[in-house]
């Protein structure tokens, strides 16, 4: 069975919704659905890492990340990459998230404006905080 463009829009529309207003359980089955038949689109991908982050936390919704095939994505790959640096920082690991965003800056690997903006101020926030003696190094 072949799915239109607007199938699937309507679909991720709906997903996106259920988790925005707490119902991401709910949506899992579009989720998964849309995962299967555009692997190449980290949307939903990135929306059930959002669900897992707010029922399981930060460390469920790193670990789905990091084990779906976001990185190479086609589509929304720039926000995934932003949403990751984001669940780095709250599991605790604030350098590895400066590093990794960095590294994103400095080799222009972003195109994405609102990504390149949240990793841009997510650096400047994580350089603002380092203690003194790692800030110095």
């Amino acid at each position: 069975m072949t799915y239109s463009v607007d199938d699937i829009f309507v679909l991720g529309n709906i997903a996106a919704k259920a988790v925005v207003t707490g119902h991401g359980d709910a949506a899992l089955g579009i989720l998964r659905f849309l995962q299967t038949i555009r692997p190449a689109n980290a949307g939903a991908f990135l929306m059930e890492a959002m669900h897992l982050s707010s029922v399981a936390g930060p460390k469920a919704a790193l670990d789905f990340l990091e084990a779906a095939p976001v990185f190479s994505a086609e589509t929304n790959r720039d926000e995934a990459i932003a949403f990751h640096l984001v669940l780095i920082q709250e599991c605790g690991d604030s350098e590895r998230a400066l590093r990794l965003g960095e590294a994103y800056l400095a080799e222009n690997l972003l195109v994405s404006d609102s990504a390149i903006h949240l990793v841009e101020r997510l650096v400047n926030d994580l350089r603002a905080t380092r203690p003194e003696e790692v800030a110095s190094l």
